[in-house]
């Protein structure tokens, strides 16, 4: 049956008195009353009777789908997560003064920058490749404790651990010590190795071709939660032959590389690393500017092999254009909003007993 918006009004202001529903076919005559007006006073013989076609079911429940629909629509583009989830897309050691001292920096982001930055540079590569590959298993640590997430597929299970991708740029990274660390975690060594996708170069050009044209069709085709350039600046400052004009601009080419895909993926994080030559200088103000955070390593004393060199970590954010020069000269540099701490060598190698 089809209903309309009865609205009743005297005749002689049009003070609105009464509304009701009435029927299609309902009479359009006056009604018969014997009331005052409320605001005019005059004494209603009649009412002027007006029709108002108000929303039909149908379009009732088309407007409140529509509305639905907005909604889903809202909650859906909103980016909830759990703590948890925002604990595990953190970049942390699993060593806790480095990590408190990132955390307390209180800039975010996804990009870290780890140097060496002194002249003993065989003691530097070994130990930013260490805290690379602790991060590397550490990472992966942390999502395989999350729940839903597993290395291998089953029915019960379906949700693949993500993948980490390693571009050794250096041709230096040690996979015994992948293992030992997976073995310190308490990981399955298979499953976990087969979720580490490691692609290793010989030249600068392949070097750039690989992270210019391949890294992101890897992260495409995997979810990729992780990023790990090893030694980044080593066959360009190590190869006599090389343009450095060249090798400027190929620079350029892989930090906007790399940028592009830190800004178009918030989940994929990235973790470079390079040492101390005194040709760095060359490239660090093209390549600094895309690390949200980078740590410094530093490595003095314990040169004998029984004992453990100690190592000092400053962590700061993004170095202005005085502070990579300070860098490039290896000079002690004081930028802002910087952390510091020192720690044992050993403790960049042995995961606490809490962790395992």
């Amino acid at each position: 049956m089809n209903y309309q918006l009865l609205e009743y009004s005297c005749s002689e202001c049009g003070t609105l008195l009464k509304k009701t529903i009435g029927e299609a076919y309902q009479d359009l005559l006056t009604i018969n009353v014997k009331e005052e007006c409320p605001k005019c006073g005059s004494v209603l013989k009649t009412l002027k009777k007006e029709w108002k076609n108000p929303p039909q079911p149908q379009q009732l429940y088309d407007n409140n789908k529509r509305r639905s629909i907005a909604l889903q629509s809202s909650i859906l583009s909103s980016k909830f997560q759990t703590a948890y989830d925002e604990f595990t897309s953190r970049l942390m050691f699993d060593i806790e003064p480095l990590d408190s001292s990132l955390q307390n920096l209180n800039t975010k982001g996804n990009t870290l920058a780890i140097i060496g930055d002194n002249n003993h540079s065989k003691n530097n590569r070994k130990f930013t490749n260490i805290l690379l590959t602790r991060l590397c298993i550490y990472s992966l640590s942390l999502l395989r404790r999350r729940e839903g997430f597993s290395l291998s597929s089953t029915p019960s299970s379906p949700h693949l651990l993500p993948y980490v991708v390693i571009v050794d740029a250096g041709n230096s990274l040690d996979f015994y010590q992948f293992v030992e660390f997976i073995r310190q975690y308490g990981l399955d060594i298979k499953e976990t190795l087969q979720r580490i996708v490691v692609s290793r170069a010989f030249t600068v050009h392949q070097l750039t071709n690989l992270i210019i044209n391949e890294l992101p069709n890897i992260i495409r085709q995997l979810d990729t939660c992780l990023i790990i350039v090893p030694d980044l600046l080593h066959m360009f400052t190590h190869d006599p032959n090389i343009d450095r004009k060249e090798a400027k601009h190929l620079i350029k080419e892989i930090v906007s590389t790399i940028r592009k895909i830190t800004i178009s993926s918030s989940r994929t994080r990235c973790v470079v690393s390079w040492n101390y030559h005194h040709q760095s200088s060359l490239y660090i103000k093209s390549l600094l500017p895309i690390f949200d955070k980078y740590i410094q390593v530093t490595s003095f004393g314990g040169r004998s092999s029984s004992s453990f060199p100690q190592l000092s970590m400053k962590i700061n954010h993004k170095m202005d254009d005085e502070c990579c020069s300070s860098n490039s000269n290896n000079r002690n540099n004081s930028c802002n909003n910087s952390r510091h701490c020192l720690l044992q060598a050993r403790d960049i190698y042995f995961v606490p007993q809490m962790s395992r």
